[in-house]
């Protein structure tokens, strides 16, 4: 009975990991990718604003009024409002972002100083591929160390997304793997994918 009630609780947990595709080989030199995932993520600026900037504004307007009483033969310009509240309006859009993450490690004798990769989503029944994202950046990682590569895009990781807001799902549809495609290191040398 004990071992039926171990047996069920393992289970329950196994279920509750969440899902993650397993890590394929860049195929370069030198490089192991050790860990790869992407996430979506919603920003809004005016999360980022300061909170006590509306009643400055608003203190601010206030002495103008009073001041446009005062002295009656100056006009004094009235701050562009938004609709609601009388809250000036931002010129700031906030929107759906992606970040795209590989984890990699130098196996090589020399510091990369610079790598481009890309994020590759593929089918996994038909293995035909529904989105890629290039990325390039410089980075600093010396022999025998590990980095997370991070890179952002306005791009959703495929050309069509589930409906679904649950991203165990969308993970779970698609084979995910990272390629390197060039290294350039700290003595100048540059590795480069070969066309095909």
């Amino acid at each position: 009975m004990r071992i039926l009630i171990i047996l069920a609780f393992a289970s329950l947990l196994a279920g509750a990991a969440p899902a993650q595709s397993p890590v394929k080989s860049s195929d370069a030199p030198d490089v192991v990718v050790t860990r790869i995932s992407w996430q979506k993520q919603i920003y809004n600026p005016a999360l980022l604003e300061d909170p006590m900037l509306v009643g400055a504004q608003q203190s601010q307007m206030q002495r103008e009024q009073r001041l446009a009483r005062d002295v009656p033969l100056r006009e004094t310009p009235a701050p562009k409002a938004s609709p609601l509240f009388g809250i000036p309006s931002s010129k700031k859009q906030g929107g759906v972002r992606y970040v795209y993450r590989a984890r990699i490690r130098n196996t090589g004798d020399k510091t990369i100083r610079e790598i481009g990769w890309e994020y590759l989503l593929s089918d996994p029944t038909t293995e035909l591929e529904v989105g890629r994202h290039l990325h390039s950046m410089k980075i600093n990682l010396p022999a025998g160390k590990t980095k997370e590569l991070i890179a952002r895009s306005n791009r959703p990781p495929a050309g069509i997304l589930l409906a679904s807001n649950d991203s165990a799902e969308a993970h779970a549809k698609y084979s995910e793997r990272v390629i390197i495609n060039r290294i350039r290191y700290a003595d100048g040398s540059v590795w480069q994918r070969p066309s095909k």
